[in-house]
This record gives C-alpha cells, sequence and structure tokens, in this order.
C-alpha cells in the first residue's frame, strides 16, 4: 500500500471507517492505527449496563508513544461519553438497535484521530424475553467411582441470546450448593468418589440474566451393567415372549432365560408328549416371569441327544454347548473371574458374602435356583444354573450344566468323569445365536 504523509503541525487529522485501517504522521513519525471496539453483552434490556472496549484498537510500534489517549463515543440514544481509558459502560433508557461510534481518539500531545468505527447494539423489551431452556447429556450413563464422567450442556438453547453466549454452572451432587461458576464453557468432567445416585443440576443464564435449570440422576454404583444388544438384532420374539439380546465378545446370547411351554406342577413329570412343558419356582407361575422356566435336560434337548441342533431354542438359535460355555468363560477372562462379570446387580442376589456383582458381560444372570427330582426346589437367591446340551458320556443319565453363586466369583462347570448332575434334575435354559 502506498505511504502518505499528512502534517498539520504538532497534529494530524485522520478519518477511518468501520473495518478500515489508515497511515498517520505525527511528529514527522509513520505508523498505522486499525480501530476497533467490542460490546458486551451484545444484547440486553433496560437493566443491562453495556460495557465498550477498544482495547482491540492497534497501533503499530512507529507512532510516538502518546502521553494520554481521549476516546470519544456517541451512543445513538442522544448521548455522548468520553473516556481516558480504553473501556466505557452505559445503560439505555429505551429498547431498540442503536449504532455506537468511536468518534476519535485523542492524543494529549498532539496526535488526533478520527473517524467514526462504528457497531450496533441491541436493548430489548424485557417483558418479550424469554428465558433459556437448559438441557445436558453425560456418558457414560453410569459407571463406578474409578469413572470420569464428560458433562455437556450444549443442547441447551434460547431464543434471544446465541448459544454460545449461553453461561452454565453445576451442582454435581444435588446438595444444593453450586460446584462452579458461571461460564460460556458447555463441557465439564467429575469423578464421584462414592456409590449413590446423584441429582446433577445445570443452570443455564442468558445474557438478560433469565435462568433455567435441568437435573438428571446419575447412578454411581460398581455394578457396571456393561454388554450392548446384538448388531441387527437387538430382541427376539418367540412364542408371544420378548427377550433381549446381548453381544459378548463374538457371541451373542439371549439376555433372559427361556421362558417357554406349559406350567405344570413340580410332582406332574415332564414327559416326551410333543408339548414343551415347564416348572416354576415353588409352583409360583410369576417366578418364571422372572427367572424363566425349569426343565429337566431332556425336555429341553427334546428328548433327542444332538447337541446345539434339535432343543426348545427358538429357530437360528440354541442351546450353548459346553465348548460355547468355555469360550463365553475365555472371553470374560477365565471361569475364575466371569460369574461376577455374568451376574446381576439386583438385591435378589443373597448379599451376605460381601461378593460384589458387575454384570459386566451383561449376561444379567439372575439366582432363580434349580430342581431336584426328589422334588425340591433349591438355592432361589442363592445361585444360577443352566444346562449346557452336551451330556456325560460316561454316566448318561448325567449331563453338563454351568452355574453361578452368591458366594465367589467363578462361572462352575465340572465336565470331568463324574461331572454335570442328573438329567432328571431342573434347571434354567439360556439361548445363544446361531454362528453368522
Amino acid at each position: 500500500m502506498k505511504r502518505r504523509n499528512i502534517v498539520i503541525l504538532s497534529a494530524v487529522t485522520v478519518f477511518f471507517m468501520l473495518n478500515s485501517s489508515f497511515e498517520c504522521t505525527i511528529f514527522n513519525k509513520e505508523g498505522t492505527i486499525t480501530p476497533c471496539f467490542t460490546v458486551k453483552p451484545s444484547k440486553g434490556d433496560l437493566s443491562t449496563v453495556f460495557t465498550f472496549s477498544a482495547a482491540c484498537t492497534t497501533i503499530d510500534d512507529d507512532v510516538v508513544t502518546c502521553t494520554g489517549w481521549n476516546y470519544w463515543w456517541t451512543f445513538g440514544d442522544g448521548k455522548n461519553g468520553h473516556s481516558t481509558v480504553e473501556t466505557i459502560t452505559h445503560q439505555y433508557d429505551a429498547s431498540g438497535e442503536f449504532r455506537v461510534s468511536l468518534d476519535s481518539i485523542t492524543c494529549n500531545n498532539g496526535g488526533n484521530f478520527e473517524g467514526p468505527y462504528v457497531d450496533y447494539v441491541t436493548v430489548e423489551d424485557p417483558t418479550a424475553n424469554e428465558a433459556p431452556e437448559a438441557d445436558f447429556n453425560f456418558t457414560p450413563d453410569h459407571g463406578t467411582t474409578e469413572t470420569v464422567f464428560n458433562f455437556d450442556a450444549s443442547y441447551s438453547t434460547d431464543k434471544e441470546t446465541d448459544d454460545d453466549m449461553l453461561e452454565v454452572r453445576w451442582d454435581w451432587d444435588g446438595d444444593g450448593t453450586w460446584d462452579t461458576e458461571f461460564s460460556t464453557e458447555k463441557t465439564a468432567t467429575y469423578k464421584y468418589a462414592e456409590n449413590g445416585d446423584y441429582e446433577v443440576k445445570l443452570e443455564v443464564q442468558d445474557e438478560q440474566q433469565l435462568t433455567d435449570t435441568k437435573i438428571k440422576t446419575l447412578n454411581i454404583s460398581d455394578c457396571i451393567n456393561g454388554g450392548e444388544p446384538c448388531a441387527g438384532k437387538k430382541t427376539v420374539v418367540y412364542e408371544g415372549k420378548t427377550y433381549n439380546t446381548v453381544q459378548i465378545g463374538y457371541q451373542c446370547w439371549m439376555k433372559e432365560n427361556l421362558n417357554l411351554g406349559t406350567f405344570i406342577e413340580s410332582h406332574i413329570p415332564q414327559t416326551d408328549n410333543h408339548e414343551v412343558q415347564k416348572y416354576c419356582y415353588e409352583n409360583i407361575e410369576a417366578n418364571c416371569e422372572i427367572y424363566g422356566g425349569i426343565y429337566i435336560w431332556n425336555e429341553m434337548m427334546e428328548y433327542t441327544n444332538n447337541p446345539g441342533v434339535s432343543d426348545i431354542c427358538p429357530d437360528g438359535w440354541h442351546v450353548p454347548t459346553s465348548d460355547e460355555w468355555d469360550e463365553l468363560a475365555e472371553i470374560l477372562g477365565g471361569y475364575e473371574m466371569a460369574g461376577q462379570k455374568m451376574k446381576s446387580c439386583t438385591d435378589e442376589w443373597n448379599t451376605s458374602s460381601g461378593i460384589i456383582n458387575t454384570n459386566e458381560s451383561g449376561f444379567n444372570a439372575l439366582p432363580g435356583g434349580k430342581w431336584d427330582h426328589n422334588d425340591h426346589f433349591l438355592s432361589k437367591g442363592n445361585s444360577a444354573h443352566w444346562w449346557t446340551s452336551n451330556e456325560n458320556t460316561y454316566y448318561t443319565n448325567y449331563a453338563f450344566y454351568r452355574g453361578v453363586n452368591y458366594i465367589g466369583n467363578s462361572l462352575i462347570g465340572f465336565e470331568d468323569i463324574g461331572g454335570g448332575d442328573f438329567k432328571s434334575y431342573g434347571m434354567s435354559v439360556r439361548c445363544i445365536q446361531n454362528p453368522q
């Protein structure tokens, strides 16, 4: 850009417009000024005190340092202002849009820079302003005392105030004390020190100091309740009942025990009569809705011995083989710790042992107990048992099973020569999807 020297005695007059820069000479020294000012807030009402700042104005190093600057303002409402510092405040007594100008900047020892530099400020009728709408999300949706939670208030909105100008603050535990100050930063992280249910409270404030709050409940527990539905198959509908699914490693399992067939009392034998029959714990049919049906091994296998092929699971699913149970245990870190990751976190489990169930896998094992062929129901609240589709080839009146109990973290399953249990015992059935 071509330079122009303008010399008028010891002072110069240079005119500038919005978003412009210019060259000047003071005491025969050349320099460039880029005028600028900001206003905060950009919108307000009759109670708002607006702050105008010329701090963004830049003057290069070639300009002689002044002994003092004077800033001359016009606020657009018939009032003017003068300041010897970069900032000045003003309050309007009427609503509307006002043309604010920084008319000139003068130097005590001779420099005179004239404008105006123009911007606009909006003063709204406070009766027309609406409060913001607070909303937030957090991830993950639950966790332990080791979990760092991410909170995001960017879902909050306001009709008058730009979203990035909304201010937020947080109360992490619902104790009525704000844990953060108001800030335009919408995201935050927090880690809880103790288990419990916490009411997280968000307050959002717009530029006119109107507010709104949102409360959401967050659970901190040693229980993880992991697992996601199987891809493309969130649920399975079978004989009028809906079963959820859970993906555990490369295996897709039903998340509930099978509850199929006609309820009969336990003193009546389940037989090969082309009708699926089930027992319910303590002969209470409602228990089948919670824990699933109880089946002797042959009833479950439809009186065949064709593991993984012929059984009472729906098409595309089957009773897991011993090998598939072994694979599940391996996915969960081995038999020694798999049980803890499979057991539900519900209070239906006996907690006297102090064992903490996490249900990290999402298998959601409930303590439905079992039935023996002497017509005894056993261990509800203490253990869960599921048949495999494999019989004991040494003792063919035995078949293998897997189980978990309240006194340990293991997945139980003995498959030596004497392993398993009588086929005439009744246990739960959990179906696994056929390999895809």
